[in-house]
Parts: structure tokens; sequence; C-alpha cells
């Protein structure tokens, strides 16, 4: 009869390794927005996901124009508000704003 014997440390190092908090988070581009936007003819999409394992929330907004994606935007911050984000991350502008305030 064989027998194999798992030490303790390997154990947990398989563990650490399938469950590792270190695990890298995929940031989900807006083009994936914009995709559902085009697929389902909306016209502001808010996406929000949590990886468990990390811990974390991430919040994607789109719009189609400029004034719908400050509105997704706002929409967005309100959800970060809502699930306990600190305040300085809730005020983020898109992008195309930014860039056209410039």
């Amino acid at each position: 009869m064989l027998v194999k014997v798992i030490r303790p440390n390997m154990m947990a190092e398989t563990i650490r390794k399938r469950f590792s908090m270190n695990k890298p988070v995929k940031r989900i581009p807006i083009s994936a927005a914009k995709d559902i936007s085009k697929r389902f003819g909306q016209d502001e999409v808010i996406i929000v996901t949590w990886d468990k394992v990390n811990n974390r929330t991430h919040v994607i907004t789109y719009g189609k124009t400029i004034k719908q994606c400050a509105e997704a935007a706002q929409g967005g911050n309100f959800v970060k508000k809502s699930l306990g984000w600190p305040d300085e991350l809730c005020q983020t502008e898109p992008a195309r704003i930014r860039c056209k305030k410039k």
C-alpha cells in the first residue's frame, strides 16, 4: 500500500498558490461597457464587479455622448459612495471630460 505524505507547509503553499491574495486583477476596459451599450442599445452603462479573492470592487462607466458619459460617471460615483468607498474615490470624472476641459 502506497501512502502519500503531505507536509503541512506543502499543503499551505498549495492553498496560497490557488487562492493567492496577490492574484493580479484584470481591469475591465471601458470598451467592454461600450460593447454592452452597442449590443443592447443602451445610452449609458455602469458595470460593478467584485473579486472575492482580493476583496476588491471595480466600477466602470460609459456614455455614448459626452453628456451621457458625465451622467454615467455620476451614477458610478453614487454606486461607489453607496458601497462605502472613500469620498476621494467617489469624485471621478471621465477622461473624455477631463480632456475636453484642457
